[in-house]
């Protein structure tokens, strides 16, 4: 059978809960698909490439368009809702493999984590991966994953701080539900903070206070070179990104400039 018939069979055994069967396909799949022990890469998107080639220093690899990552990212999924923490883990790991870049990934990663109980790991791993992220979105659940960490560190006063700060990128219900329990258990109400107030504690406790600049430098290079490429939905897509987490004129009119 050639790869397409494969995938089909891995859907197939995956949609009828034949997990076991499932796993033996992609593994298959992913040995007819790597080659020689090189570097793979399956992006979801063209910033993707961008960010791998600068973070990992290379351009030494093959990028493959089979969903190879999601294939195992979606058997991970499955594992979880059996609550079988270590094979999900397992899986996800091997999805990493195929792309190092993934966010959803690894975020999928953490939860893991956390429902196993590996807190030093999930501290660990989420600051690990601060370089990827470029929405405000995922800022938000960085600081609530380390906030998570704290709550279970029983340090509540730092975890109330990284609540109320990942509010301030991506308000979340999540968080207002962390906080009201924070706000009952220490018998008071969250402090009202300033930004200024807030990340410095956020400096104190050796976190960043948002998004790194290298990633948002590389987000608008990215969508530049695409634009003179002549790969405008790219383009425009990084450089929409980019002025959705930074509010910056001249980024807008570029937008507007190309649309």
């Amino acid at each position: 059978m050639n790869i397409e018939e494969n995938i089909k069979l891995f859907q197939q055994y995956q949609k009828s809960n034949k997990l076991e069967k499932a796993s033996e396909m992609v593994d298959a799949i992913a040995d007819t698909l790597k080659t020689d022990g090189r570097t793979v890469l399956c992006a979801n998107h063209i910033l993707e490439f961008y960010l791998f080639e600068y973070y990992f220093k290379t351009r030494d690899y093959e990028a493959v368009r089979y969903p190879v990552h999601r294939m195992y990212h979606s058997l991970a999924k499955k594992y979880m809702e059996r609550m079988h923490f270590d094979k999900a883990y397992e899986k996800l790991e091997r999805a990493a493999e195929w792309n190092r870049v993934d966010m959803d990934i690894y975020w999928e990663k953490t939860e893991c984590l956390k429902q196993l109980g590996e807190l030093k790991k999930l501290k660990e791993t989420t600051k690990e991966l601060h370089k990827f992220i470029y929405t405000r979105a995922d800022i938000a659940r960085y600081y609530r994953n380390i906030a998570y960490y704290y709550v279970e560190k029983k340090e509540p006063e730092k975890a109330m701080m990284l609540y109320t700060y990942s509010n301030m990128f991506s308000h979340s219900k999540t968080a207002d539900s962390e906080i009201n329990f924070l706000e009952t258990a220490l018998g008071r109400e969250c402090p009202e903070y300033t930004v200024e107030q807030i990340q410095k504690d956020v400096k104190k406790i050796k976190l960043p206070v948002g998004i790194s600049e290298t990633t948002l430098a590389i987000l608008f290079r990215a969508g530049q070179l695409e634009l003179e490429q002549g790969d405008k939905a790219s383009g425009l897509e990084c450089m929409e990104v980019l002025y959705q987490v930074t509010g910056d004129e001249n980024i807008r009119k570029i937008v507007e400039g190309n649309s």
